[in-house]
């Protein structure tokens, strides 16, 4: 942890300083491991007796969410969202294993992917509807031909 004593920048945890000293500790990062922080909130005061100062902090976890990487304190919820087109279905794979639009919390470092894959679902129902107009067609046709020539031997 970086502080200044009356300007003069220290590093470390505690420190001697006289009576009437000025004391800044600057908001901070403090990296306990390459997907935890701690986020700690800054203070000032002069120091007029001895004292322990204990600095409020948030602890903060590394999510990698599709390769953006971002930082979320802890208890933070996020929606996981890909863009998916009607013939698709999109789940994510990783950490948790969620549906395209699902929220997780963050409880720990997090990494997830999102997996685009087809949706036989719909890509049946449209096959169908293609095939039952295409038939339908056909179908009037066929009776309009009959239909036709019928008519004309009057």
């Amino acid at each position: 942890m970086t502080f200044s004593v009356n300007g003069k920048q220290e590093t470390g945890q505690s420190s001697w300083v006289n009576s009437g000293s000025n004391v800044v500790v600057k908001p901070q990062f403090i990296y306990v491991n390459s997907t935890e922080r701690y986020s700690v909130n800054g203070e000032n005061f002069t120091v007029t007796a001895p004292r322990s100062v204990n600095l409020p902090y948030t602890v903060e976890y590394l999510a990698n969410i599709n390769g953006n990487r971002t930082w979320y304190p802890i208890g933070s919820v996020i929606k996981l969202q890909a863009p998916q087109g009607f013939f698709q279905v999109v789940t994510w794979q990783g950490t948790y294993q969620e549906p395209n639009g699902a929220t997780i919390k963050v409880n720990g470092p997090i990494t997830e992917t999102s997996i685009t894959s087809t949706n036989y679902v719909n890509v049946g129902i449209v096959t169908t509807i293609i095939i039952l107009i295409i038939a339908l067609t056909v179908a009037i046709l066929l009776k309009r031909s009959k239909g036709g020539s019928g008519n004309t031997q009057k």
